[in-house]
């Protein structure tokens, strides 16, 4: 008994040691927390000046930013503003050009323009994303003014041919063109975005999306109906 006291010591020696291991581990875990809470620290500082430099370099306007609006407005003009015009096409084929077919398939012509209107933002918002802005407008534009002629060019009841031109070729074109020109804007402002969106869209330049489908269907319908005839008027 007395050799193993003598070995392990006495009860208060004990406890002794037990009190200071409890405390270097609690000293050990603390510093562990204090090293976490300052690299924690170090981190959020480092992301705040990257954010507040993205922030500092994002341009705010100027001349390059304002053409874009303008740019951009007209594309929605052209392309929105169209599309909102198809009743007026739908009246003039169902009374002369296609009057052997039923308003069914006449409607089809402009359902499928707005398909290809709507759906194509699916891949050129994700080129658009990518930075490929030019391989969208530039090959949309080229198709947009291709099929315009091409439908001017239509015979009276080739119905596939109308399909074609106003329906697939059109539809494809404003497809590749509104999706990219209605992003871009936002890309030029930071402070302002809402004021570019709202001329782009709402058209207060005066052009855009809104006063294209309000013009396009009243000028569409006095030029087709009057002296110059539908090819004349779509040239």
């Amino acid at each position: 008994m007395a050799t193993y006291l003598s070995e392990a010591g006495p009860p208060s020696y004990q406890l002794g040691q037990a009190s200071v291991g409890t405390l270097s581990s609690a000293q050990s875990a603390h510093q562990s927390l204090e090293k976490a809470a300052v690299k924690s620290l170090a981190t959020d500082d480092k992301e705040k000046f990257s954010y507040t430099s993205t922030i500092e370099d994002f341009p705010e306007g100027g001349l390059r930013a304002w053409l874009c609006v303008f740019g951009a407005s007209i594309v929605m003009f052209l392309t929105y503003g169209m599309m909102q015009a198809f009743g007026v096409f739908q009246d003039y084929y169902a009374k002369h050009l296609l009057r052997n077919h039923s308003p069914s398939e006449i409607s089809w012509i402009g359902s499928v323009q707005t398909f290809l209107l709507f759906g194509l933002g699916v891949i050129t918002g994700r080129c658009f994303d990518n930075g490929y802005f030019f391989h969208t407008i530039i090959p949309g534009s080229l198709i947009y003014t291709f099929s315009l002629f091409m439908l001017s060019l239509c015979q009276p009841g080739r119905y596939y041919q109308f399909f074609l031109s106003q329906g697939v070729g059109l539809g494809l074109g404003m497809g590749m063109l509104a999706v990219p020109s209605a992003s871009i804007a936002s890309h030029y402002f930071r402070t302002n975005q809402a004021r570019a969106n709202g001329i782009v869209f709402a058209g207060l330049l005066p052009i855009g999306t809104s006063l294209g489908g309000v013009v396009w269907p009243i000028i569409l319908n006095r030029m087709i109906n009057g002296p110059l005839g539908f090819s004349l008027s779509i040239r």
